[in-house]
């Protein structure tokens, strides 16, 4: 099976990275379509932070040529942007895959969608017929189309979460750290756009008030100085899960999350330890003072964070997880394992 990548902002360069025979399409930024909210990188740019330069020649997409299209795509922008100046841009680009979807038989079409917002991306998408969604927020209490699956390691951020992840070490208890909490990131009180929820970091972040912060620290500072803690905190953003849960776990820090319901798709209902979250400042401030005074406790999740990254954050189980859900499907294609390699 032949692999094609569509990905016009290159928001997950490391799809490429998991899937190497695959041939990688983005966009470069123009007046036909520009992620003005995030940075889009050029081909020399994404060549500079990935090391390989992606292919601008659409035409070659079509079934034809491939069998099987993965598209990376923030949904909700593609169809009512809360970003009203992405418009044109992001509905030039969803008119474009239109025609490409439209006017090919493609085996199967399979959605990676890095948007915040955790709703049912089938009740988003009207203009593409989709095989699978690989939803990035993905909420345990919300009820899904059974064509869509969890899949937190996709963002459309810079640096590349997914990239984050891959390159995470296992970093032992270090009695050096700071026996104290950290947390960086912008403060807001956001309403969320289809249903109207206040996502407040605002209000948790005045009311835990326990935080030591960051002093707009260049990004490379602001990792070495995050490692110096034994503890970081996620707290609430506009969708689950953040950068900074990434950049938590890869750097070795115990993570306190606020990411009570999001989904991993892990095995087994594997999950980070139920004392490392929390809903509301009381609870944070309960159990924070349990790993900070308890050692043997920390140790325990601690251990635990690091067995969850061992298991899952490695390249053979994120793309033996995508090759699992896609052959569950159980359409008329060769097993995509035994066909891509």
């Amino acid at each position: 099976m032949k692999l094609c990548i569509i990905d016009p902002a290159c928001h997950i360069p490391t799809l490429k990275i998991l899937f190497e025979e695959s041939e990688y399409f983005a966009h470069e930024p123009d007046n036909f379509f520009s992620y003005l909210t995030t940075n889009h990188y050029t081909k020399l740019q994404n060549y500079d932070a990935e090391g390989f330069m992606y292919d601008t020649n659409w035409d070659k997409i079509n079934s034809s040529n491939f069998d099987i299209l993965f598209i990376v795509a923030p949904l909700l922008d593609y169809y009512d942007p809360i970003s009203k100046e992405l418009i044109p841009y992001t509905f030039n680009m969803r008119d474009k895959i239109t025609k490409i979807i439209n006017s090919n038989s493609f085996k199967l079409v399979v959605i990676f969608d890095v948007y915040d917002y955790d709703y049912d991306p089938n009740e988003i998408n009207k203009n593409w017929k989709v095989d699978l969604y690989f939803k990035r927020n993905y909420n345990k209490k919300k009820k899904y189309n059974s064509n869509v699956v969890p899949f937190p390691f996709i963002m459309f951020l810079k640096p590349c979460v997914m990239k984050i992840a891959l390159n995470t070490k296992i970093l032992n208890y270090d009695k050096t750290r700071k026996n104290a909490v950290f947390w960086a990131g912008g403060l807001y009180n956001h309403i969320h756009a289809l249903d109207g929820i206040h996502i407040n970091r605002q209000k948790i972040h005045n009311e835990i008030k326990d935080l030591i912060h960051s002093k707009n620290l260049p990004y490379d500072k602001f990792i070495e100085h995050m490692k110096t803690y034994k503890i970081c905190v996620d707290l609430m953003g506009v969708g689950d899960p953040n950068k900074r849960t990434f950049e938590i776990i890869a750097n070795g820090s115990l993570m306190m999350s606020m990411c009570v319901n999001l989904e991993w798709g892990f095995d087994n209902n594997d999950e980070f330890d139920k004392d490392t979250f929390f809903t509301t400042s009381d609870e944070f401030r309960i159990k924070l003072h349990k790993l900070l005074t308890d050692e043997t406790h920390y140790k325990k999740c601690l251990n635990t964070q690091n067995e969850i990254v061992t298991k899952y954050f490695n390249k053979n189980w994120l793309r033996g997880y995508i090759e699992k859900n896609i052959n569950n499907l159980n359409l008329p294609i060769n097993n995509i394992h035994s066909t891509t390699h």
